[in-house]
């Protein structure tokens, strides 16, 4: 009777899915099945007890499927969890774009306006400075008239005309002036952002500082700050280019040895690494003593090393 019991129990264990607790289950009636044996059998009886031991398997069974449903729907939540995440962080993406994008619209519309402003303060200037002059030649011709004629002609003409240049001196120096004032401060908004890291800005507003004074004091230095601000954004085709500028058409330019170290740096960053040498030795070859030219032969050096 109880070898029939135990084979009946381990086919229904055997139909279950095999874990920890449910081997427990299984063997530990087993085991005290077979203890009863040499036990005398008045004392125990199982056949009394089976079909508790029954429902006990089955309600272990039970509990199993359950903790397998439950895991299956938190591993569907964390699914459709994982999805929404990706798409709330492709809508931020989205959104940093479109915030980056209007922030240059922004600055170059403030580049047109400011340009729109400064011309207009000029050809406001010119009219004023030219409406003078007619009012001084105006008056000094109509002064012959209440005035004797203690003056003779040539010289009132001469008198005209030194007036005259007087006040257009007195004008083009005020544009010259405002030019002056006008580019410094573009060029020091730029400059400050690029060392605050904002290297977009920077280099629109540098751009538009070339743009606007093509022929400024400041164009070698906008030159090779516009430079950094590509070199540190990793667009080394226009650090490049920048730089080239600079070193063509501007050698006696405080920043030239810098900016021949930075080009032949963009070279070896680029892959060109004939090119970089060229230009490192360039600046070590005319200006053996300086700073810039110890950096050089570092970079050669580094070059010319022996890969690990």
């Amino acid at each position: 009777m109880r070898t029939l019991f135990v084979v009946k129990l381990f086919q229904r264990f055997a139909g279950q899915q095999p874990s920890g607790f449910s081997v427990a289950v299984f063997f530990v009636p087993l085991f005290c099945l077979t203890l009863s044996s040499c036990a005398p059998k008045e004392r125990i009886v199982w056949a009394d007890d089976k079909d508790l031991i029954l429902q006990s398997l089955d309600s272990v069974s039970q509990s199993q499927r359950l903790s397998q449903s439950n895991m299956d729907l938190l591993n569907q939540r964390m699914l459709k969890l994982e999805r929404v995440l990706a798409q709330q962080e492709s809508s931020v993406e989205s959104l940093t774009a479109t915030l980056k994008q209007q922030k240059m619209k922004q600055i170059q519309w403030q580049i047109v306006q400011e340009q729109e402003k400064n011309k207009k303060n000029q050809r406001d200037l010119a009219a004023k400075k030219k409406e003078q002059a007619n009012k001084l030649v105006r008056n000094i011709i109509i002064a012959p008239v209440v005035k004797p004629p203690s003056i003779s002609l040539a010289k009132k003409l001469k008198k005209i005309e030194k007036d005259i240049q007087q006040v257009s001196a007195v004008a083009t120096r005020d544009t010259v002036l405002s030019k002056k004032s006008k580019e410094k401060d573009l060029y020091t908004a730029a400059y400050l952002s690029l060392k605050s890291g904002r290297y977009d800005e920077a280099i629109l507003s540098f751009q538009g500082l070339l743009q606007q004074f093509p022929k400024g004091e400041l164009v070698d230095q906008a030159y090779y700050w516009l430079g950094e601000s590509f070199l540190s954004k990793g667009e080394l085709d226009h650090a490049v280019e920048s730089f080239s500028k600079l070193v063509q058409a501007y050698p006696k330019s405080a920043k030239y040895q810098p900016a021949l170290l930075k080009l032949g740096m963009a070279y070896r960053e680029k892959g060109r690494v004939g090119d970089a040498k060229a230009v490192l030795q360039r600046l070590i070859d005319e200006y053996p003593e300086s700073r810039s030219s110890d950096r050089a032969r570092t970079q050669l050096a580094a070059i010319n090393a022996p890969a690990q």
